[in-house]
Order: structure tokens, then C-alpha cells, then sequence
């Protein structure tokens, strides 16, 4: 069965994946715009209407997997590794060893500034792990946290 331990993410950043997936609704406002000024062509009318079709399905689909996403989200630090943990039909589990960090970044992109959030993005040497809309105060602690395990790590190798 699905053994989900760690942090969970705050419930704002639910409002933040609200917002990113809304921009899905700019592709169909588009298409019902063409849709409007071309209705006499009826090669473009059936373009335009399949392809607004399939944006508002897809945004809808997004939309209710908001909650599901949040709630199979989990990370946590232990002495050897950070844990990333997410999904529950198609599960995911990220392993990253604190010996292997090289850099913790923090960001914050206009979307996520009103909402005091930021992602932080742990780099090795062979990829990046990004753990999504964090409070700006845990995404501070949590770095100062890695890093400082990271230091301590790469110091007993």
C-alpha cells in the first residue's frame, strides 16, 4: 500500500497550481476569438472549435487534480539523503544523497511573491529535484538545512 511520510506542502500553494493552470484558459479565450471572426470558414471553424475543445478539457482535467496532487506531495530530510515523494497510481519517489548536493536554490516568480512562496531546487552533479511552493520561511530553513547536511556529508567521504 502507499506509505507516504514526510512534510506536506502548505495548502496555499494549492491556490498557486490554481492560478498556473488558469493560464490554460488564455489558449482557449484565443481559439474562441478566431472562432468568432472566422465562423464563415468552415475548415477553420472545425480547427479552431476541436482545438478549444481540447484546452478546456485538459484545463478541467488540471483543475481536478489539484487536490490529488497535494495530497500525495511529501518530502523530508534524513542524515543521508533528501526524499521526495509524489503521486499515487503512477508513484515517484526521489532519493537524492546529501553527498551528491551541490547547490540549494531558492525561487520565486511573480505568481508566487503575493502568495509567499518560493520552490526550492536541490542541484547535483547529474540533475535537479525541484520541491514546489514552499512557505519563503520553511524554503530558508530547509536550504540552511540541506546545506548544512550536505557540508557535514561531503566532509565524512
Amino acid at each position: 500500500m502507499l506509505n507516504l511520510t514526510g512534510t506536506q506542502l502548505p495548502e496555499s500553494v494549492k491556490k498557486l497550481w490554481l492560478i498556473r493552470r488558469m493560464f490554460w484558459t488564455i489558449p482557449a479565450i484565443i481559439g474562441l476569438i478566431v472562432f468568432l471572426i472566422f465562423k464563415q470558414n468552415q475548415i477553420v471553424l472545425y480547427v479552431t472549435g476541436v482545438i478549444t475543445f481540447l484546452v478546456v478539457v485538459t484545463l478541467v482535467a488540471q483543475l481536478l487534480l489539484i487536490p490529488y496532487h497535494y495530497k500525495f506531495f511529501r518530502y523530508s530530510i534524513t542524515d543521508t539523503a533528501v526524499v521526495i515523494q509524489k503521486g499515487f497510481f503512477f508513484r515517484k519517489e526521489d532519493n537524492i544523497p546529501l553527498s551528491r548536493v551541490q547547490n540549494v536554490d531558492l525561487e520565486q516568480g511573480p505568481i508566487m511573491r503575493p502568495l509567499n512562496l518560493e520552490n526550492i531546487v536541490i542541484v547535483t552533479s547529474a540533475d535537479s529535484f525541484t520541491i514546489d511552493g514552499l512557505t519563503s520561511s520553511t524554503a530558508d530553513g530547509l536550504r540552511d538545512t540541506i546545506l548544512e547536511f550536505a557540508g557535514k556529508n561531503a566532509h565524512a567521504n
